[in-house]
């Protein structure tokens, strides 16, 4: 496998996403707003049986409930 180097300037993502202009998070780089910046918070999570009763089951399925926020910055 050959590494290559990352270009930190927004014409390196431009170019090969075929794209005219880049958006996000103001006061970060491209780099940060791709790696570092992006995050997923989980408000709640359930899976399986949901009744009354515990079952000691393997659940099939489980569940998320993302939190969706917005920044005011």
């Amino acid at each position: 496998m050959t590494r290559r180097a990352v270009r930190a300037d927004d014409a390196a993502f431009l170019e090969p996403a075929k794209c005219r202009a880049l958006a996000g998070e103001k006061g970060f780089t491209t780099l940060e707003r791709i790696g570092a910046r992006p995050a997923a918070e989980v408000k709640g999570i359930w899976r399986g049986y949901t009744g009354t009763a515990g079952k000691t089951i393997i659940p099939s399925d489980a569940h998320v409930k993302p939190l969706h926020a917005v920044s005011a910055s």
